[in-house]
């Protein structure tokens, strides 16, 4: 199984999506200011480099013409806890 074509390491995956959620119902600085300090904390040095040099970045760029109204957000911010809720479902079954 460790020879498999699969990846091994989901801290950077589940970083990404939510610094994909985080910028899609936060304002920008505070989607960057957040994601800064949780990379730092959780991830190892260079996931965390490269979540902030290169993925926020290219997602600012992604992002900047996409806007939600509040009840949009709302729905988005429901929709991730949801999926987080059966993640700790599914690693405790």
């Amino acid at each position: 199984m460790k020879n498999a074509d699969l990846p091994s390491n989901y801290y950077i995956t589940f970083a990404a999506i939510l610094s994909t959620v985080f910028s899609l119902v936060l304002p920008w600085a505070l989607t960057q200011w957040s994601i800064t300090k949780l990379a730092h904390l959780i991830l190892a040095d260079a996931d965390a480099n490269f979540l902030i040099n290169n993925y926020l970045p290219a997602l600012q760029d992604a992002v900047s013409k996409v806007h939600l109204t509040f009840e949009e957000k709302k729905n988005v911010a429901g929709m991730f806890f949801g999926m987080i809720i059966k993640i700790l479902y599914a690693f405790l079954w």
